[in-house]
């Protein structure tokens, strides 16, 4: 796979990071960051669900959503990272 001036981070990544069975719950706004990080985190192994509101993934864990780690932007329109 072919991911231009990423590819080699991708592969340096792709040779170490072993996030099998790993559940990432990524909260994202900008669509390219969502695509560029899903796929270097699945080509890892994990599976990997994306939100773009803060409070949709509050609510979703309160809901008891199985969450192994949360990537959070810290700068989304309606709730920080912070």
């Amino acid at each position: 796979m072919k991911f231009g001036i990423f590819q080699q981070e991708v592969k340096v990544m792709d040779k170490y990071a072993n996030l099998d069975n790993m559940r990432v719950y990524m909260v994202e706004d900008d669509s390219r960051n969502i695509a560029l990080h899903k796929t270097i985190l699945q080509m890892a192994g994990a599976t990997v669900i994306t939100d773009k509101w803060g409070l949709d993934m509050v609510n979703n864990i309160k809901a008891s959503l199985p969450i192994d780690i949360i990537l959070m932007d810290l700068r989304l329109p309606e709730t920080t990272g912070y």
